[in-house]
């Protein structure tokens, strides 16, 4: 597909506390580090973590707000968690093409990269 655009539209997602556990039950990952405080406050991490997939919608928000959806549905991506997501933050997803045609993809929270990658549209 050719595309006039250079830069996918930018989209945020709002992490609450009150996300996780239901997120945690609809992917079946129980993983204590993400609703259990006590469980998290002796990881590295000092307290509770999103899912690293969650993560993930604020970017698939700005492919869908960037292409038709029957072109969005077709996105590949393949990206890798480069930090935690903290409860409170607002993550934005967004990307800018290369000159080959694929996108240079990612999340943040603030100035901190969570999630970075590359996406190929048909």
């Amino acid at each position: 597909m050719t595309t006039h655009l250079h830069t996918l539209h930018r989209a945020t997602l709002a992490v609450s506390e009150e996300m996780l556990a239901p997120y945690g039950a609809l992917t079946r990952d129980g993983n204590p580090i993400h609703t259990d405080a006590q469980f998290a406050a002796r990881t590295p991490y000092g307290r509770c973590i999103a899912h690293g997939t969650l993560s993930l919608n604020a970017l698939w928000r700005s492919i869908e707000a960037s292409f038709p959806p029957e072109v969005a549905a077709q996105a590949e991506i393949d990206v890798r968690f480069t930090a935690p997501v903290f409860p409170g933050e607002t993550l934005t997803g967004g990307g800018a093409r290369r000159p080959d045609g694929t996108w240079d993809v990612w999340v943040r929270a603030g100035e901190r990269t969570v999630v970075n990658g590359t996406l190929v549209m048909p």
